[in-house]
């Protein structure tokens, strides 16, 4: 199980799930990667899943992206892609010998219609929408023009009633992309924290954010509550060009670790509090994934930039130009 956060509006879309994988109360992985960043003709969109994670030697994130890339392969309109996929959710976990196959997929981004951009959260589930049945699969969608949306999924009973409600006031004070991801980790790292947690939410989370312009860079960013020298990024899917698995960055320097508190001295050295220096730059290590325009050409490289909060490495991990 995990615990899954998706926001839209018209400005951005959201998408934080945890990555932890257990079995009851036993953990077994704190940074099982349970995200995929999908781009296709008509869509880009962050894709993470809440449920079964592995059983014997099949794998759902693995499964997860190597399905969207095949699918990828004959069709890359987002309205084509989840029918198909679907299906073969229903027929891949419909197979398996685990006692629990339940899992819900949530696809979070936007669908683009010509010069026109819609926030679109749809979620695709064995489960959530009637009764269970382990291969049969149905999507509900949330979003359209002018619409914004907050959807859960996972262990919801570990957030407090007001979170969701907090969520949507936060997309209709229009803040800054950086200021919502930033209260989103908040709560879920407090959720997992919780006796009702279970467990099995682990406060190390991924982000992705996306912005309606289609010519702009998907962010993820990877949050953990300890010091670490490393950081993770998401599964990625571009088009029918393009296929990697979650990248693993090293360094001797800090990449990732807790928020700054306000009050601590900025990380820039200017001598003034973070409140009243660089508060609306956070921490985490940021994958970009650039400019999904067609026709191009993929590429791979990574860009040292300005430090951050927590580190100073800026992976472009595929694109293209």
């Amino acid at each position: 199980m995990t615990l899954l956060v998706a926001l839209a509006d018209e400005k951005r879309a959201v998408l934080l799930a945890d990555r932890r994988m257990s079995c009851g109360p036993v953990v077994l992985d704190d940074e099982y990667n349970k995200v995929t960043v999908l781009a296709c003709a008509d869509a880009r969109l962050a894709v993470a899943f809440t449920g079964l994670a592995t059983t014997g030697n099949f794998n759902t994130s693995g499964w997860l992206t190597q399905t969207l890339s095949d699918i990828c392969q004959t069709t890359l309109s987002i309205h084509s892609i989840l029918p198909e996929f679907e299906l073969r959710a229903g027929a891949a976990f419909g197979a398996l010998a685990a006692n629990d196959r339940r899992v819900t997929f949530l696809f979070c981004g936007f669908v683009h219609l010509g010069n026109a951009a819609e926030p679109r959260i749809y979620t695709v589930t064995n489960f959530e929408h009637g009764s269970y049945a382990p291969e049969i699969f149905s999507t509900n969608s949330l979003g359209g023009p002018n619409q914004s949306a907050v959807v859960t999924a996972g262990m919801t009973s570990a957030l407090p009633e007001s979170t969701t409600q907090s969520l949507n006031k936060l997309l209709a004070a229009d803040l800054p992309s950086a200021a919502i991801v930033r209260f989103a980790v908040k709560h879920l790292q407090h959720a997992a924290r919780s006796v009702k947690s279970l467990n099995q939410i682990g406060e190390h989370c991924t982000a992705a954010i996306i912005s309606r312009q289609i010519d702009t860079s998907i962010i993820t960013t990877y949050h953990t509550p300890k010091h670490s020298g490393k950081a993770f990024g998401p599964n990625i899917v571009i088009g029918n060009h393009m296929t990697s698995l979650g990248t693993e960055v090293m360094a001797s320097s800090v990449l990732a670790g807790p928020e700054i508190r306000k009050q601590d001295p900025c990380w820039c050295g200017s001598g003034l509090t973070f409140k009243h220096c660089h508060l609306k730059k956070f921490g985490g290590i940021y994958l970009r994934h650039s400019a999904w325009n067609r026709p191009l050409i993929p590429y791979s490289r990574v860009d040292i930039g300005t430090p951050w909060a927590t580190g100073q490495y800026f992976l472009v991990g595929g694109g293209y130009e």
